[in-house]
């Protein structure tokens, strides 16, 4: 219409702006004092109702959040395979709430890594086949500084994050992201991430939810450990009495001690494994006790041996550990061992 006169009255509770009632007139000096009054009152009742309206629906919806955590937590108490309890929290999350793109990373303090293990993306098979992972002591990235500081974090303009760091995992047009630490104690078990393509995609209502949340999948994270520790111990366990049965035999050195490289391979996570004894252990040598290569498994006997010879550093390792009264754990800043040498396996390589 052609506006001739023209009132707007603010939709206020306790001083919050909710929103205005305009109106509009084609005819001159149409509202007065008396019409305001009215206007005014009318106001006041239009904005209890939107405030009204908004607090049922927050609860309604908060209701509904509480009822979709008590659901899945329930699930997940009696999931206790570790790779199936995290595929099933970020499907039931997705299914639940609705998010596109949830992720979920565990810690691996030893290896100083950010290990991708489940996600809702199409890509998230590839990136778990790859052993995509962050590295933990990135200068820049949410889910390391996440994973260890043990603190959420929440950017809803990535372009405005300090720590923001693109990455391989989905979206690739990530605008929000929401990464909420998997604490069980003091100690960090990973890190939930969720993103949008879409910029303030989350809330501080989203993030009071998700670290309530995130405290049932890390204690189901830790009774999942638990029981694959001690699967593992019962496999160990079997293999040791198996090797006990084979050294009161009458069997060759040689044969005891591949028999023992395969029953290692056969419960921890090792491409190759050596047995190197000490030549003439009865002998006087000092510090420098001689060793010999016994067994080996995954590489030929000659590149190790060779890899010894050849390096002062690998020798040095291997002195290290005879020496020490404790295993050696390699980092990546170590130098190279025999069978890393020998394997040439890149410089973060585990030992």
């Amino acid at each position: 219409p052609e506006t001739r006169s023209e009132a707007v009255i603010p939709l206020m509770v306790e001083n919050r702006v909710l929103g205005v009632l305009d109106l509009q007139s084609e005819k001159n000096i149409r509202f007065h004092e008396n019409d305001m009054l009215v206007l005014r009152s009318l106001a006041d009742s239009i904005a209890l109702a939107v405030e009204s309206t908004r607090l049922y629906d927050s609860l309604e919806r908060h209701a509904d959040q509480l009822s979709g955590i008590l659901e899945i937590n329930y699930a997940l108490s009696s999931i206790l395979d570790l790779d199936e309890l995290l595929e099933q929290v970020v499907h039931m999350l997705q299914k639940r709430f609705g998010y596109p793109f949830i992720h979920i990373f565990t810690v691996h303090s030893g290896r100083r890594k950010v290990i991708y293990q489940a996600g809702t993306a199409r890509q998230s098979n590839s990136l778990k086949k790859r052993s995509f992972a962050f590295n933990l002591d990135a200068k820049k990235g949410m889910v390391p500084y996440v994973a260890r500081s043990g603190k959420s974090l929440l950017a809803n303009d990535i372009s405005r994050e300090p720590l923001y760091e693109p990455s391989k995992v989905p979206p690739h047009n990530t605008q929000s992201e929401l990464d909420i630490p998997l604490n069980f104690g003091n100690e960090v078990l990973g890190v939930l991430d969720l993103q949008s393509d879409q910029l303030n995609a989350f809330d501080q209502e989203d993030v009071n939810l998700f670290e309530g949340f995130a405290s049932g999948i890390a204690v189901a994270m830790r009774n999942a450990n638990l029981f694959r520790s001690e699967q593992w111990r019962r496999r160990v366990a079997d293999s040791f009495q198996n090797i006990a049965g084979l050294l009161s035999t009458n069997l060759e050195l040689s044969k005891v001690l591949d028999d023992i490289l395969t029953a290692l391979e056969k419960n921890l996570p090792c491409d190759s494994s050596a047995i190197w004894l000490i030549d003439d252990p009865d002998g006087d040598h000092g510090e420098q006790r001689p060793l010999k290569l016994a067994a080996v498994h995954g590489t030929t006997r000659q590149k190790v041996t060779e890899s010894r010879v050849e390096s002062q550093a690998v020798r040095d390792w291997l002195d290290r550990a005879v020496v020490l009264s404790v295993p050696v754990i390699r980092t990546p800043r170590d130098p190279y061992g025999p069978l890393g040498t020998a394997c040439g396996y890149p410089s973060n390589y585990s030992s």
